[in-house]
């Protein structure tokens, strides 16, 4: 079996050593059947952020850390874009150079998700047990607010076979792909692997009040209305009770 990883990175050198040297460790030791994994990154400032006002490039080493990732093998292929850039553009460049190495899965790595050795293995083990499915979801453990607070409601398509419906072709939104037969998400098998064997982190909304700001603000630009604010008379990041009024749920948090 050989596994692409696919990644997009901005601001977020705190993670990325998380993030990718389990990966690293599996393809030098060849683990649980795994012949290989090809790693693409890129490294872009999203089109909403630099309306923001945020640098195009990263001012917290996240590109010097990629170098130097590449330079020792931990990742294959780096792109960084010198203007804003679209999500898309940055998965599908991604996406392209590992189908380029005949992967059979495309595993959607973002850089601020940590999946442990253990739940690579029971991925691993339940994709091949569930060959008939064409998109895997995982469940994410959902840091909010700090690094021992989570949520559960972080349910995502991360796992895609590429022999299906005559290969994948692109990603057209976000986390969705098509396949070359047109199918896209919705119209094919999905499946969640369950949170029992695989459970990574996503510490995207756990760190610094930089980020947090950060992240509050692109959510309200790109879809109108997030989840969370940014309160500045607090100065800590809260729920958005309107969003939450609007989607008709309350959110449920769970601490370690």
């Amino acid at each position: 079996m050989k596994i692409g990883t696919i990644s997009t990175c901005y601001e977020t050198n705190e993670t990325l050593g998380k993030c990718f040297l389990d990966w690293h460790y599996l393809r030098y030791n060849k683990l649980f059947g795994i012949e290989n994994v090809y790693s693409s990154v890129c490294h872009g400032c999203f089109e909403e952020t630099a309306k923001l006002g945020y640098p195009i490039k990263s001012q917290d080493k996240t590109i010097e850390t990629l170098n130097d990732f590449k330079d020792c093998h931990i990742i294959d292929d780096l792109t960084v874009f010198e203007e804003p850039v679209t999500e898309i553009k940055c998965w599908n460049t991604c996406l392209n150079y590992v189908l380029s190495k005949n992967v059979d899965y495309v595993i959607l790595l973002a850089a601020d998700e940590i999946w442990s050795l253990k739940d690579i293995e029971n991925a691993v083990k339940f994709i091949q047990k569930n060959e008939y499915i064409d998109i895997f979801h995982a469940q994410f453990k959902n840091l909010i607010f700090d690094y021992h607070t989570y949520s559960l409601d972080f349910i995502v398509p991360r796992i895609f076979p590429t022999n299906k419906h005559g290969g994948l072709f692109r990603f057209y939104q976000d986390d969705l792909i098509q396949f070359i037969d047109k199918k896209k998400n919705f119209e094919v098998s999905n499946l969640t692997i369950p949170r029992s064997l695989c459970f990574p982190r996503h510490e995207s909304w756990a760190g610094s009040p930089e980020k947090l700001k950060r992240k509050a603000a692109f959510g309200v630009l790109r879809y109108g209305m997030a989840s969370y604010i940014w309160d500045e008379k607090e100065n800590k990041l809260k729920f958005n009770p309107e969003y939450y009024s609007k989607v008709k749920l309350q959110p449920e948090l769970y601490h370690d």
